[in-house]
C-alpha cells in the first residue's frame, strides 16, 4: 500500500523507499508523480528534497498540487510515482490506485436512505477497498465508480450532479 489518502481527502501520503531513498541522497534524484482521475484528467508534479513535501520519510501530496482547493476531487486515482536519478536518468516506479469519496459520501447515505438498493454500499465498499489490492485495477475501479454515479443521478438525489470530471 504505497498510496493512502486521509480520511478527510486533505493529503496522499506516499510510503515508499522510492522516496526514502531519494531522500538519502539529495541532489541526485527527483520524484514525479503522474495522476489520472477517473481515467481521464491527468496531473504531473515534480519534487525534489528541498520541496516542503515530507514527512517521516513519506511524500505528502496536497490538493494544490494538482490544482484542487481544499480536498482532492472525489473520485478514482491512478497513480504512479517515478524515481529519476539526474545523472543517469535511470527511472524505477511504483503504481497504484485510491479513491477519494469526499464529493458523495454523504450522497450515497442521503441516496441509500431514501432507495434501499444493495449495489450503493457494495460500490462504495468496493472503490474504498482499492487501495489495498495486489494489483492495479484503475480501470475497472473507474467503472464502478461510474457505474455508483449513475444510480445516484438517475435514482434521486434532490436534484444533485454527483458527475465528476
Amino acid at each position: 500500500m504505497p498510496f493512502q489518502i486521509n480520511a478527510d481527502n486533505t493529503e496522499i501520503i506516499v510510503t515508499s523507499t522510492l522516496v526514502s531513498e531519494m531522500l538519502v541522497a539529495p541532489g541526485s534524484h527527483e520524484l514525479i508523480l503522474e495522476a489520472q482521475l477517473n481515467c481521464g484528467t491527468e496531473y504531473q508534479v515534480t519534487y525534489t528534497p528541498a520541496s516542503n513535501a515530507y514527512r517521516a520519510q513519506s511524500l505528502i501530496v496536497k490538493p494544490e498540487d494538482f490544482g484542487m482547493e481544499e480536498q482532492f476531487t472525489g473520485g478514482v486515482y491512478k497513480l504512479r510515482l517515478i524515481r529519476r536519478n539526474l545523472v543517469t536518468d535511470l527511472r524505477e516506479d511504483i503504481r497504484g490506485c485510491l479513491f477519494a469519496d469526499a464529493d458523495i459520501r454523504c450522497l450515497i447515505v442521503e441516496y441509500y436512505a431514501k432507495n434501499y438498493d444493495r449495489r450503493v454500499p457494495g460500490y462504495h465498499a468496493a472503490l474504498l477497498g482499492l487501495q489495498h489490492c495486489g494489483k492495479c485495477v484503475c480501470e475497472e475501479a473507474c467503472l464502478v465508480y461510474q457505474q455508483l454515479l449513475e444510480l445516484l443521478n438517475d435514482e434521486g438525489n434532490d436534484g444533485c450532479d454527483c458527475e465528476q470530471g
